[in-house]
């Protein structure tokens, strides 16, 4: 490899480096990161989970609930509702 294309190669990759981090938005790398939140799947979503497990746990700002299920398809369509509604 000649000097010349070693310093150029160097040079874009320093520069890159340098610009990367205004390439990426804010929120991806500050306080309310995706990576600071915990996500949440609740299974089971019957009267002790709708009335204090989601209920509760939803209120914090680094939990995330992502999804839920339950065998009986009207509650996990309540608690489907009660955490859409939320968000």
């Amino acid at each position: 490899m000649e000097r010349r294309k070693f310093i150029n190669r160097t040079a874009l990759s320093t520069a890159a480096m340098v610009a990367f981090p205004s390439i990426v938005p804010a929120h991806v790398l500050g306080k309310n990161a995706p990576s600071n939140k915990i996500n949440i799947g609740q299974i089971g979503c019957g009267r002790i989970a709708r009335d204090h497990d989601i209920r509760d746990t939803i209120r914090f700002d680094q939990a995330n609930y992502l999804a839920v299920c339950d065998l009986d398809s009207k509650r996990a369509a309540d608690a489907k509702l009660l955490v859409d509604g939320f968000y």
